[in-house]
Parts: structure tokens; sequence; C-alpha cells
């Protein structure tokens, strides 16, 4: 009689919408962490749950690069200290490495920010870079993992994004979340419906099923609303992550700049690794979408080397650049960095204009923006923030 390996799925949090993802999942006594997520408060009381299987994790599948899927890797890895070997995707490993470095530096800018340190992110990384696989490649588990094989494929929506099937003997269970079904200009779909696969168990979400709206209608929404307000003479805000989706908006508006011969308004990529997110982006083109690469095999020119944007790394850099412009400004969230820098010193102008280009974290000032917009019916509104700044002392205050 066969015996079927026994699977257990237990949510740590992630269950609920806009929250970052952390799950374990047991089959028989291996214990794997299906990403390690975390959000832009960066509560250590998110991670409680993990605590209880710190010394069982044995390996930690990570799907996509931002905070919500790997934002806690470096306190759970370096603080908590747990020793499972990380593996991904290259792309996720490298972007991964740049939202975190970002996510350190906005917030040590402006607060005395010990939750984790870049020696943790570093721990991480060093990890990561030793368990890197591409997609469709399988790896053989040994030890206590003996008889468990993983493969990551591609999932879409980030660059090296990937699902994952985890297979023993003949049992397979797929760990699938954010995916997209559509092709964009710099990734291709998820081949999730091309696998010859029916899995025992599908773990997964409907974060990006529906969309009300077509691309081609959503485009011309975007370009319109950006056009309209720089002709009068207002500023653009997209506030975006360091890496991820901000590669489809730099790509998406380059390519809008140079079919219109646009000249007389500036686009801006404003983080703090915009360079090596810039420079990691045109290394990888071989994770991109077919048209990317045929392009490229035809003209040798690199999209990535964009023609119109002017990189910054700083609010000071920004202010340089003449407007009316539009500046990509990390991170998405507007709760901390330059991003927020930029939101306060720009809000007061009614001819400047915000557009949230993607789902809005919960309890953070871009959702607190997207529902005072919706309470107030397209009047203005006010809101209030508290803004933390980081100086040196002098003089006197240096006494006290």
């Amino acid at each position: 009689k066969k015996m079927f390996p026994i699977v257990t799925f237990i949510p740590l949090y992630g269950t609920t919408e806009d929250e970052p993802l952390c799950y374990i999942l047991q089959i028989d006594q291996f214990f794997f962490l299906l990403n390690c997520g975390w959000d832009d408060a960066m509560d250590v009381s998110l991670l409680e749950p993990i605590k209880k299987y710190v010394p069982l994790i044995d390996a930690i599948l990570i799907t996509h690069p931002d905070i919500p899927h790997l934002g806690a890797l470096p306190y759970v890895i370096g603080k908590m200290g747990v020793k499972a070997p990380i593996y991904c995707t290259l792309p996720v490993c490298k972007m991964g490495q740049m939202f975190m470095y970002e996510a350190w530096i906005a917030r040590s800018n402006s607060s005395n920010f010990s939750t984790f340190s870049l020696d943790d992110v570093d721990l991480v990384y060093e990890n990561m870079e030793k368990h890197q696989l591409k997609y469709s490649q399988h790896r053989k588990l040994t030890d206590k993992g003996l008889g468990i094989t993983i493969t990551p494929y591609c999932a879409g929506h980030m660059l090296g994004g990937a699902f994952w099937k985890i297979q023993k003997e003949s049992d397979e269970i797929v760990f699938a979340v954010d995916f997209n079904h559509r092709n964009e200009r710099h990734l291709n779909r998820t081949v999730l419906e091309t696998i010859n696969s029916r899995p025992r168990v599908l773990i997964t979400d409907s974060e990006h099923s529906a969309d009300p709206i077509t691309k081609t209608i959503r485009d011309a929404q975007f370009f319109d609303a950006i056009m309209n307000c720089l002709m009068s003479g207002g500023n653009v805000l997209l506030p975006t992550g360091t890496a991820g989706r901000s590669l489809e908006l730099l790509l998406c508006l380059d390519q809008y700049w140079e079919a219109n011969n646009i000249t007389k308004f500036s686009l801006c990529f404003v983080t703090y690794q915009a360079f090596h997110t810039l420079k990691f982006a045109r290394s990888q083109l071989e994770w991109m979408s077919d048209s990317i690469t045929k392009d490229f095999d035809t003209s040798r020119s690199n999209p990535f080397s964009l023609k119109h944007f002017q990189i910054c790394q700083s609010k000071e850099e920004l202010e340089m650049v003449p407007g009316p412009k539009v500046a990509l400004i990390s991170p998405s969230s507007l709760e901390t960095g330059i991003s927020r820098e930029i939101f306060i010193k720009w809000a007061n102008n009614p001819l400047n204009l915000v557009i949230l280009t993607q789902k809005t974290p919960q309890n953070t000032l871009s959702s607190l923006l997207l529902k005072k917009k919706q309470e107030s019916q397209n009047s203005s509104f006010i809101i209030t923030l508290q803004v933390h700044e980081k100086r040196k002392l002098e003089g006197t205050e240096l006494q006290r």
C-alpha cells in the first residue's frame, strides 16, 4: 500500500489582504519557511509566530525580492538565529539586497534605527548567493530533506519572481503567490498554467486575478494624467519600490518620452540604490521578456540604458533638476525615505500630482491618501503627519 507524505501548512501571517507573507510547510519531518515578509512598520511583534519554529526550519523558499516577501530575513537570520539555507533566483537575491539596503538607509537617515544592521543584510545575501537557482532547475535536498526536490518557475510580476514546485516521491506541492498572467514590457507572464502537474496541494492567492480595465485603457489614463499635470506646470510623484515594479515603470515612461519626442519635461529615478538597480537590470536581460531579448539581439541596444531619465540619490539632487518633472521615488508606501520627504515638500501645491502605481500597504501614508481621496469625493483634504528628522546637536544642545 502506497504511503503518502504527511503535509501540514501553517500560515504564520499573510492570510488577509495587504499583509506580508510568511508560512510554514511541513512535509513529514522537514520544515520549509515559505517567504519571510515584513511590513513598512518593521515591528518585531509581527514576527512572534516565527519564534517557535526557529530551531525547526530546515529551508527557506523566497518568491519575490520586495519587503512583503523577504523583508524580515535580516532580523530572522541575524537576530533570531535561523541557520537554514535560503533558496531563490539570482535576480531575487540581488534585487532583494537592494530593497533591504534602501530600507535600512531610509530609516537610519531619520532615526536611530537598530532593528537590524547592514551586517545582518549581508549575512542573508551571503546565504542566498550559495543557493541560487535558475528557472526549471531542480535541487535535490539532502539529510532530513532526502527525497525532496524543489524547483522554481517563472511567476512574472517582478524580475526573477518565482513560484515553487516541491516534490517528494510522486507527491507535488505548488506554492504560487503574486504571479502575473499577463506579458509586460520587461517580463514574460507566469508559466503556472503550462507546467504538466496536478499537485496534491496548491498554495496560492488571488492577488492579481481581477483587473477592471484593460492595459491599453490603463496606460492611456496614466499618460493623460501625467501630461495634463506637467503642462499645467506641476510635478508628478510616482511612489515606487527600489527595484521590482519600478523597472516596468522606468521602461514604460522612457519609451513614451522617446516615442513622443518629449524634451521640455524631465524624468527622474530617485532612490538610494538607483545606480545599482539599473546596472543590475542591464545585466539580467536573459530573465526578462522574449521581446526584450529579441530586440537586444537585433539592435544590441539595452532597454535599461535609459535615454530620458536622470538618476538621483537624494532629495537635494532631485531639487536641482529643472521642472516640471516626473519623479519615480522609493518607497511606494511614502512612510520613510526620499518619497516621504518629497511628498511633504510638494503636497501643498495643488498643481502637483501623486499617482499610486501599485497596491498601497495597510497603515501607511499611501493607504491614507487613497482612503482620504475616496472619502473626499475628489475635493481637497487635510492630513496631519509626524516628521522625523535626524540632525547633529550643536553648542549648548550638547550639554543637555
